[in-house]
């Protein structure tokens, strides 16, 4: 699985095994470009429980916060990077 971003929101690039985790999480399929999308950051980081393995809440909340004040960094340069396992 593939977590990334570009300027129209993030996308998730997937096995179709696990298109049912994805759409748990509240992520959309979109048909025309054949990905999961969404515009919402929190929907996004969701997807890092299932990339990053953790061993606990605590661990997994450091990851989230962790990625989010990258996301904001590379915001400010133009994000074209993210996460995948």
């Amino acid at each position: 699985m593939e977590l990334m971003c570009d300027d129209n929101g993030f996308y998730a690039i997937s096995d179709y095994e696990e298109k049912d985790l994805i759409k748990k999480e509240g992520w959309r399929w979109n048909p025309t470009t054949r990905r999961w999308e969404t515009q919402d950051i929190r929907i996004a980081l969701r997807l890092l429980k299932y990339i990053i393995p953790t061993s606990s809440h605590e661990e997994e909340m450091r990851n989230y916060n962790l990625a989010l004040k990258s996301y904001e960094r590379d915001q400010r340069k133009g994000c074209r990077r993210y996460y995948h396992a």
